[in-house]
């Protein structure tokens, strides 16, 4: 059964390392800003938990009735053993009360197998593409052309109102310090 654990500073150079190695470097933050972040009352580094063993971690932002997954990522060791999925269906228990939790997932190519794999373990968990949303990942190239998904707790898709509403309080609280944020917003339609 996974349990999720409010990470310590201690751990976040672990934590750290890890996410460079599994992540492209054109979505990862800097190590001075991602520990900025989790100084924050909106912004949280959780460890997952199997009993006593740590096998991933998630960065979540949260406001008002959502959340969204800014990192999610399993230990090399425990990958392909279902706690990707395990994570997806115990989050809600987290935050019980939001409504839901968005993701930003890399756009499929069909040349890269990966993209494909990221995009079937959403949808085979119950995340949907939301296809009414054109996103761009804030990065100082002018943002990076994403989908954004979404994973409901009380089976309700919030209005595109709403959603833009937490994509622009998302940007300005965590991408603030991006070039140009509010015209790659304003590309977001």
């Amino acid at each position: 059964m996974l349990r999720f654990v409010l990470a310590k500073e201690e751990i976040f150079d672990f934590i750290y390392n890890d996410l460079t190695t599994q992540f492209p470097s054109c979505e990862t933050k800097s190590y001075e800003q991602l520990l900025a972040l989790t100084n924050n009352n909106y912004y949280k580094l959780w460890l997952i938990c199997d009993y006593d063993t740590t096998v991933g971690y998630c960065f979540i932002f949260e406001y008002s009735n959502y959340i969204l997954v800014d990192y999610i990522a399993i230990l090399k060791d425990f990958h392909s053993k279902g706690y990707g999925s395990s994570f997806l269906k115990s989050l809600h228990t987290l935050y019980p009360n939001k409504d839901g939790c968005f993701f930003e997932v890399e756009k499929i190519d069909n040349n890269n197998i990966n993209t494909i794999k990221r995009a079937k373990f959403y949808i085979n968990n119950n995340v949907r593409k939301i296809n009414d949303i054109n996103y761009i990942y804030p990065n100082n190239d002018g943002g990076l052309p994403m989908d954004l998904y979404y994973l409901s707790f009380n089976n309700k898709i919030p209005e595109k109102k709403q959603i833009k509403n937490f994509i622009f309080n998302f940007f300005n609280a965590i991408h603030n310090d991006i070039q140009n944020l509010d015209s790659i917003y304003n590309k977001i339609t």
